[in-house]
């Protein structure tokens, strides 16, 4: 059984599609662990919203990578780079960390990961070689219901008010528009319960 261990680094997105590749991890049935030096796969799940996450993102990968270098037993533990850094900036990072990393997957790929994994098994990889590379151009992936995901956050839930005016007016204030505050109008769709929900 393969292990892996999954680094999730960034948005609320991010995570979401981190959940959805250890769902289908899962689902492969590959073994999930949180120990990095264990596994067998590490997958580093990027964020390149501003310089700060790349260079977080960039030194999470060199530490998995000196970290296997380190451990005899690691030096054919595979680094996968996935997420949003993986996506925009890969032909620069294959270059750039091409003795590091052994792929990149893009956000389209998410749901492709356990067959990645076995792929890059399946072949002896020579270090002149490029990593593998299995983006395929802008990103169109949106998840739906039936996509395996396996939550790593607990369940959140909200207490509404019973107050049928609480649930659909906000209450004046500076931070509302002029128009808004006073009005009874909210300047947004305000949600509200479903009946018979608790």
């Amino acid at each position: 059984m393969i292990k892996v261990s999954l680094i999730s680094l960034g948005c609320a997105k991010n995570l979401v599609d981190s959940e959805i590749m250890v769902g289908h991890l899962h689902a492969a049935g590959m073994k999930v662990i949180p120990e990095a030096e264990k596994a067998d796969v590490v997958i580093v799940n990027t964020c390149s919203f501003i310089d700060s996450s790349k260079e977080e993102s960039i030194g999470h990968i060199l530490e998995v990578h000196q970290n296997r270098g380190m451990t005899k037993r690691r030096k054919e533990q595979k680094l996968i780079v996935a997420g949003c850094m993986a996506q925009r900036f890969s032909k620069d990072l294959s270059t750039s960390l091409h003795d590091e990393v052994d792929a990149f997957i893009g956000l389209d790929q998410v749901t492709k990961v356990a067959p990645i994994i076995q792929e890059l098994y399946a072949k002896e990889r020579n270090r002149q070689d490029a990593p593998a590379s299995f983006i395929e151009g802008k990103s169109t992936y949106i998840p739906d219901y039936d996509t395996p995901r396996f939550r790593l956050t607990p369940k959140h839930f909200a207490r509404t008010s019973r107050s049928p005016r609480a649930a659909t007016t906000p209450a004046p204030s500076a931070s509302f528009p002029r128009s808004a505050a006073g009005t009874g109008a909210a300047p947004w769709p305000v949600w509200s319960p479903r009946r018979g929900s608790s």
